[in-house]
């Protein structure tokens, strides 16, 4: 995870969640991958191969991997080193999601329009929560 404190206009998001693109892409560079849940997280990877480091865990919230559709990741606008914490975060994230895709215990094809926005909307509260502790500098 990052070592230093970062301003909401030091942070990108990584989301195929409509309404988290749509919140912050006023405040923040925001990356929006109109594919599925591990999508996001091979597009985190190149960017934390890139030097920038993670703010938030990319299996962050409640729910797992294979139970949602939607998954945003907030990360380090500026550049450094790569961060070998980070690497293995998004590693090991990017391994625990192929393995529940595969055993497709959750077909996000079949849910409703309602079940979309709900867990839009878990997702936007996990992100909202965690951008709010960038801005004060509680998330290093």
């Amino acid at each position: 995870m990052a070592t230093e404190a970062n301003t909401a206009s030091s942070v990108i998001v990584v989301t195929n969640n409509e309404l988290v693109h749509e919140a912050f892409s006023i405040c923040c560079q925001v990356f929006f991958i109109a594919d599925g849940y591990l999508e996001v997280l091979l597009k985190t990877r190149d960017l934390i191969h890139k030097g920038h480091c993670l703010l938030t865990h990319p299996l962050a919230g409640s729910v797992k991997p294979g139970e949602t559709p939607y998954r945003t990741i907030l990360l380090t606008g500026e550049r450094e080193e790569l961060e070998m914490m980070s690497l293995q975060l998004i590693e090991d994230a990017i391994v625990i999601s192929r393995r529940m895709i595969e055993q497709g215990r959750f077909d996000c094809r079949m849910l409703s329009d309602q079940h979309k926005k709900d867990f839009q909307l878990i997702d936007y509260t996990v992100v909202e929560s965690a951008c709010a502790s960038v801005k004060t500098g509680t998330i290093r």
